[in-house]
């Protein structure tokens, strides 16, 4: 380990541990491939609780890992996001989308009104920086699989409206046919 000795002015300088240059590199790759994520203060959450939030997280492709505090502020500043270096404080966890870009904080929302503990802080969704106001409007927002259904059935309806009438005004037609042939029938007869 290389160590400079410093004086009142200048401080000691020590090379970073290689398990921390590794953990830092891993947390850079980990919120540089998420399509999204999130920077929560998980304090008053257990364990247990903890581990079903992990568990549903998993399953719309999304994760939450536990973050130290220096690490975070080196992986980000390797990423140019200072502005959110500023949150940073007291315990943090990072929500990662790998899916859809909402689900995390949907879920997470609704787990920390139902614990009772934890709070959304900042986030980066399509390199935009969101606020803590910006995150509780998207955790209202419905699933992008809701959104697709209520696309298809709008498209539905507008399809389906002039295919009924079509088959309203032939159905008519059949009618008013089948009424002349009957009438020219009972008058050949």
């Amino acid at each position: 380990m290389t160590r400079k000795l410093g004086t009142a002015r200048e401080p000691i300088v020590r090379e970073p541990r290689p398990e921390k240059v590794r953990a830092v590199e891993e947390l850079r790759e980990t919120l540089a491939s998420a399509k999204a994520f999130y920077l929560v203060d998980f304090r008053g959450i257990d364990v247990a609780g903890f581990s079903r939030l992990r568990k549903t997280l998993r399953g719309v492709d999304s994760g939450i890992r536990v973050v130290k505090n220096n690490l975070l502020r080196r992986a980000l500043a390797e990423m140019r996001m200072d502005e959110i270096s500023g949150a940073i404080e007291g315990q943090n966890a990072v929500l990662y989308a790998g899916g859809d870009e909402v689900a995390p904080v949907r879920i997470f929302k609704e787990f920390s009104e139902e614990a009772g503990a934890g709070t959304l802080k900042m986030g980066v969704l399509a390199g935009r920086v969101l606020r803590r106001e910006d995150l509780d409007i998207l955790s209202k927002l419905p699933s992008a699989q809701e959104l697709r259904a209520k696309v298809v059935g709008t498209l539905y309806a507008q399809l389906a409206g002039p295919v009924y009438i079509m088959k309203g005004l032939l159905s008519k037609l059949v009618y008013a046919l089948n009424a002349i042939r009957e009438t020219r029938s009972s008058e050949g007869a």
